[in-house]
């Protein structure tokens, strides 16, 4: 049977888009409103922000939501197609322009047939914005492609911010951080562009019964139907941003069709599966986090009693403030909760120490004493410490969960009879040695230091690497992702496979090398 649920490329149709009751009224109440106001939509990536864009620009909500929708134009411009220079962004922004204003008088069109459409600069906007005559609303998402280019610098951002002032012109942008913090952060700074934003809407957790909306309703009409039971529960495990949900609904609509009288069975089997799909999308989150996103979320994830209105006065509120507003914690009665069983678990299993690393290299330090022992290990100088903080820390998270996301697709692609791609080159599929120690142990054991002197330059230089390796590995992978279901070209397939080749070589080299500093404590552990 057909599984009805869409948990890969953006919502198109309207009658497939569930939920954002609060988004969408703000945004039509600006536009229905005496005069445009420009937006920020503010949003983890798969949030949610373009299947939101793609709703409200969609011709029939249009004319269901406006008063006058004929004296709109509502326009969507994705930002990651290919926008190099101005020209290329005016060109793009012009042909949206002129898509979503299709009705237009013959004498209209004859107008703007007569510029160079190879060639269009702010001018020729300025134009069209004249000759429409009409109130133009354009939707720019992932505007951080822009900001994060030197092609884009103040003049152009000034140009943005003229055409708000002098038209009935707005904008509504998508970004993961807001502007304010995108301006300060870059060569743009200076330009008024970014403080035309008065309005933000941040695109998070849906309200419970949105959830219940998206849950209940595909399956029931595929006649399938789940119940109120079930919706709690993929709410539970997978919190409450529409992108989890509906991979947790779809797993376990297929999971049902297997083992339909168990459901306890078809439960733990979805869970697993979305457990293993998230990993690579919490990772992406984790990435982008600053320190104070991760220590607060540590220490939820950890249950550690702390006075939250002491924390916001130390720490400050941003950090609190937008995990709220991502939709990845929630804040009740008896203080703030992480979203979703399997988030809390990942971040339980997978965040980084609290503790920088001359907060280890002191624990260290302290816990042992600086002298040969048994076997001629010894702790490292405090200098030292981070650079082997640093291997332990790759081994333990990134290089591990590459190789272990190759290793169940070699199974699943075995198991179904199909090319093991990418990551095709069986010689590099040998498990990793493993230590035998878990990370806490690894940083508080002594270890060879004859072997380190010889090896130390070795390690720091795998381990910048490994940095290397492992960014290109998750951007190869975004971009894999970002295909679903449909044919990935080749040159995606062999980037992500050319990445993960990368890694696993490089963390097989690293490990075994830790392995010969860490042979005391190898050799001490009785066989099994």
């Amino acid at each position: 049977m057909r599984n009805p649920y869409i948990s890969g490329p953006p919502i198109q149709d309207p009658d497939n888009f569930y939920g954002r009751r609060e988004a969408v009224s703000r945004i039509f109440a600006m536009l229905s409103g005496p005069q445009l106001q420009p937006l920020m939509l503010l949003g983890l990536r798969r949030a949610g922000k373009t299947s939101l864009m793609n709703y409200v620009t969609h011709p029939r909500v249009l004319f269901a939501h406006l008063p006058h929708p004929d004296d709109h134009i509502v326009a969507y411009v994705n930002l990651e197609a290919d926008i190099r220079t101005p020209t290329d962004f005016y060109n793009l922004l012009a042909r949206r322009i002129l898509e979503a204003a299709k009705q237009l008088p013959s004498l209209y069109s004859a107008v703007l047939s007569m510029h160079d459409t190879d060639n269009y600069k702010l001018s020729l906007i300025e134009r069209l914005l004249e000759v429409l005559n009409r109130k133009v609303t354009i939707l720019l998402d992932e505007f951080e492609t822009l900001t994060s280019s030197p092609a884009f610098g103040t003049e152009f951002f000034n140009g943005l911010r003229s055409l708000v002032a002098r038209y009935p012109f707005a904008w509504i942008t998508a970004s993961y951080r807001n502007l304010y913090h995108l301006g300060s952060a870059i060569h743009v700074e200076s330009s008024p562009f970014f403080n035309v934003f008065n309005q933000s809407i941040y695109i998070g957790a849906m309200a419970s019964d949105e959830v219940q909306d998206l849950v209940l309703t595909p399956a029931r009409q595929a006649r399938r139907a789940f119940t109120p039971d079930d919706a709690i529960w993929i709410e539970t495990v997978a919190g409450a941003l529409p992108c989890f949900v509906q991979k947790l609904a779809e797993l376990l609509f297929a999971a049902r069709e297997s083992v339909p009288e168990n459901i306890a069975a078809a439960r733990e089997s979805a869970a697993r599966a979305f457990a293993q799909w998230t990993a690579y999308h919490y990772h992406h989150y984790w990435k982008h986090f600053n320190e104070e996103e991760r220590v607060a979320l540590t220490h939820l994830a950890a249950g550690r009693s702390i006075d939250w209105t002491a924390y916001r006065v130390e720490h400050g509120t941003d950090a609190l403030d937008a995990l709220l507003g991502y939709g990845l914690i929630a804040e009740s009665s008896c203080g703030y909760q992480i979203c979703g069983s399997a988030f809390q678990q990942w971040i339980t299993a997978r965040s980084r120490p609290l503790r920088s690393a001359p907060d280890v290299a002191s624990l260290m330090i302290s816990s042992y004493p600086a002298h040969v022992s048994k076997g001629g290990s010894r702790m490292l100088e405090a200098a030292q410490v981070s650079i082997l903080a640093k291997a332990i820390d790759f081994l333990f998270e990134q290089g591990r969960l590459i190789l272990q996301e190759r290793r169940e697709r070699r199974q699943k692609a075995e198991a179904n009879q199909t090319p093991d791609q990418p990551g095709s080159d069986r010689a590099l599929d040998q498990p990793v040695p493993d230590l035998n120690l878990t990370k806490a142990e690894a940083l508080r054991t002594p270890i060879r230091m004859s072997t380190w002197s010889m090896r130390e330059a070795e390690v720091k230089h795998l381990v910048s690497l490994l940095e290397i390796q492992a960014r290109n590995y998750w951007l190869a992978k975004e971009q894999y992702a970002r295909w679903g279901s449909a044919m990935v070209p080749p040159v995606i397939v062999s980037n992500l496979e050319e990445a993960e080749n990368s890694v696993s070589e490089t963390s097989v080299r690293l490990n075994t090398i830790l392995s010969e500093l860490y042979q005391d404590k190898l050799e001490a552990q009785p066989a099994n």
